[in-house]
């Protein structure tokens, strides 16, 4: 099910939220400087942290700006993963659980009903033996 159907919709909304971790993933990478001073670390590090300063502004204005998208893109995944947890989890065993009850009662209580039914009943007398006594 989850290739047939669900496959395209979810790659779709990942794909829609992989805006926002691709400017995210930028962060990661902060780098400080080996050689030098005290002074030119120092010098290096704040020019380092404006650097990702600005980085992170420009990361939370797109997730601002795309704050829309992000929200629907998650409620999505949300109801897809659910329907898909449902349908494996609940639909499927329940219907299995029926068709092994269906089964079991077509081939184990109909044939013991008409077994009962032939074992119960008496055996009819023919009608030439009563009228001989």
């Amino acid at each position: 099910m989850y290739s047939k159907f669900l496959n395209e919709q979810i790659e779709m909304t990942r794909e829609k939220l992989s805006i926002v971790s691709r400017h995210y993933d930028d962060l990661g990478t902060f780098d400080l400087p080996v050689d030098g001073g005290f002074f030119s670390k120092l010098k290096e590090s704040t020019r380092g942290l404006e650097l990702k300063a600005g980085q992170m502004k420009e990361i939370f204005s797109v997730i601002l700006n795309n704050m829309g998208e992000i929200i629907d893109s998650l409620i999505n995944l949300t109801v897809l993963y659910v329907a898909l947890f449902l349908f494996q989890v609940v639909l499927i065993p329940v219907c299995m659980l029926w068709a092994l009850f269906k089964l079991v009662n077509i081939v184990f209580v109909s044939n013991l009903e008409t077994w009962l039914i032939n074992e119960l009943q008496p055996n009819p007398v023919p009608a030439d033996r009563t009228m001989k006594a």
